[in-house]
């Protein structure tokens, strides 16, 4: 199956410029639940996943090592009280995730055939309808991206910020 993935991403950034426009740097660390993260964590997060998809894709990953330890899945390191020392600034965070946007719409154009064909081998995956690269990929990109802006989306509202529609 091949799809076009321009118009989901190009969506996806949007959304996420719009949510993280009116944040200060201040409010990236606020958390409006003791259970949720917070805002630079989830930016930090979206711009890893996209390498997740890009290494998925057959590219290399574009952001700093640390990043993966910081913001990825699955990690001890990877919670808001253990990364206040690592504070990223937004305008980082938004350019690593216009880079990796950018790269997995040029990666998805350009896949080798078959590789989304493949099963993904991740553990937390596994016994889901998600089976393929091409799966994940997917999942990366829509429902995985979106549950995150609907985070961010509820921290930004929980700031007094106005819905954006």
């Amino acid at each position: 199956m091949t799809f076009d993935l321009r118009p989901l991403l190009s969506f996806n950034l949007d959304m996420t410029r719009r949510l993280a426009a009116e944040l200060t740097e201040g409010q990236l660390d606020h958390s409006h639940s003791p259970m949720v993260n917070p805002p630079r964590w989830i930016l930090g997060h979206l711009a890893v996943s996209l390498d997740y998809a890009l290494r998925m894709l057959g590219e290399q990953p574009l952001c700093p090592p640390a990043w993966h330890e910081a913001f990825g899945p699955g990690k001890p390191t990877s919670q808001p009280h253990a990364v206040e020392h690592f504070r990223p600034a937004k305008a980082e965070l938004m350019a690593a995730i216009e880079r990796g946007t950018a790269r997995c719409q040029i990666a998805a154009e350009h896949v080798k055939p078959g590789t989304l064909d493949t099963p993904h081998g991740v553990p937390v995956l596994q016994n889901t309808p998600l089976q393929t690269q091409g799966d994940t990929v997917a999942h990366l990109l829509s429902t995985h991206f979106a549950f995150h802006l609907g985070q961010l989306s509820a921290a930004r509202r929980s700031l007094g910020f106005p819905p954006l529609f």
